[in-house]
């Protein structure tokens, strides 16, 4: 009985920690995404273990949702990350450019 003990212990101690780097990874991912000042606020993070309906496949994903932002046309963002680090999605659709745009609109004139 105290080995099971002892094996279930382990078990659980190597899945939070898997579970840990995952949420760590997926945010290091999402963070190289919007870079070191993004402007989008009210960050919600989950996980859905019951999959993301609206990917193919329904893979289990991080899915970040940022609930406002001052990109011009931008109300709220929605970024789907694998636990493994790889982005699967982002709304709106055309979300890496806008963020490019909004980085060089904080440049000097001269250096555009």
């Amino acid at each position: 009985m105290k080995g099971l003990f002892k094996l279930l212990f382990f078990l659980a101690l190597v899945a939070g920690v898997l579970a840990g780097m995952s949420y760590v990874g997926a945010r290091a991912r999402v963070g190289t995404m919007l870079g070191s000042n993004p402007p989008l606020g009210n960050r919600s993070i989950r996980f859905e273990f019951e999959g993301v309906s609206n990917l193919p496949g329904q893979p289990r994903a991080w899915v970040f949702t940022f609930g406002s932002s001052i990109l011009p046309g931008v109300s709220n963002v929605r970024i789907v990350v694998s636990p493994t680090g790889k982005i699967l999605s982002f709304q709106p659709p055309d979300l890496d450019i806008r963020l490019e745009q909004w980085e060089e609109s904080k440049l000097p004139a001269e250096l555009r």
